[in-house]
């Protein structure tokens, strides 16, 4: 975590926050946040489930991580806040049923994937998440969207060791 903040100057969790307004408008929508269930896909420390969990208390959280110590230290950061149900998972193979999840949300988790496995998860979010709901990610920049910082981000993965950040910068998920 120390890393990532230091990394983006202070403004991991600012950028974090940007899967909080088509959240609101999908609690919104359904008339209230007490009628949603949302997983968050690669949880990490909780963080994003922390601040969604202030933002939305009545939302049913749940959440995934591959490491069982980053969800324990989810669990602990989430105990004073909200009831979330955390689990160590595989987001290749979600084990949920089809439809299970009106929101499903991923941040910062694909630019550190393959491709193949990027599609993997990909897919396990459009399959668990019910027909009409939403999935958001939210994740690094792509070429396709920003010309003016190109440079910035070709050079991103060389100075930060992120051996599938290249591909990801042009991948069209």
């Amino acid at each position: 975590e120390l890393g990532v903040e230091v990394l983006f100057r202070g403004t991991a969790d600012v950028m974090r926050r940007q899967i909080i307004p088509p959240v609101t408008r999908a609690v919104r929508a359904a008339g209230g946040a007490g009628r949603l269930r949302l997983l968050d896909v690669a949880c990490g420390t909780g963080r994003t489930l922390h601040q969604l969990a202030v933002a939305h208390p009545a939302l049913r959280l749940y959440g995934v991580d591959l490491s069982p110590a980053y969800v324990r230290l989810a669990r602990r950061r989430l105990a004073e806040v909200a009831e979330v149900a955390l689990a160590v998972e595989n987001a290749e193979a979600l084990p949920f049923a089809d439809a299970a999840f009106d929101v499903v949300t991923s941040v910062y988790l694909f630019h550190e994937l393959p491709r193949n496995t990027r599609r993997a998860v990909a897919r396990e979010m459009f399959r668990v998440v019910r027909p009409g709901g939403l999935i958001v990610i939210e994740d690094s920049a792509q070429l396709a969207e920003s010309a003016e910082i190109a440079s910035a981000l070709r050079a991103f993965p060389t100075e930060f060791h992120e051996p599938f950040y290249d591909d990801y910068l042009e991948d069209d998920l």
